[in-house]
C-alpha cells in the first residue's frame, strides 16, 4: 500500500539546510508518508548528508545535470 502523503524536497547545494528539512518531514505527526529528495546536480555534501539518514520512508534521486525547479519536480514522476 502506498503512503498517504509524499513530501518532495528538491535540492541543489543544500548541505546547510537539507538535514533540518528532512528531520522536519520525519517529525510530522502523520507517519504514513514517503520523503522524496530530488538532488539537482549538487556539488557540495548534500548527497552524503542525505545518504547518512536512515529512514525507510526516505528516497534519494540524484540527477547529474542541473535543470529548472519545474523540470526537477517533473522528473520525480519518471
Amino acid at each position: 500500500m502506498s503512503p498517504l502523503f509524499t513530501i518532495i524536497i528538491p535540492v541543489h547545494n543544500g548541505e546547510k539546510f537539507i538535514k533540518d528539512a528532512i528531520n522536519s518531514a520525519i517529525d510530522q505527526s502523520i507517519q504514513d508518508i514517503s520523503i522524496l529528495i530530488l538532488d539537482n546536480a549538487s556539488s557540495d555534501q548534500t548527497v552524503e548528508i542525505v545518504s547518512q539518514i536512515k529512514d525507510p520512508r526516505l528516497e534519494l534521486k540524484i540527477y547529474k545535470n542541473k535543470v529548472s525547479l519545474s523540470n526537477s519536480l517533473n522528473r520525480c514522476f519518471e
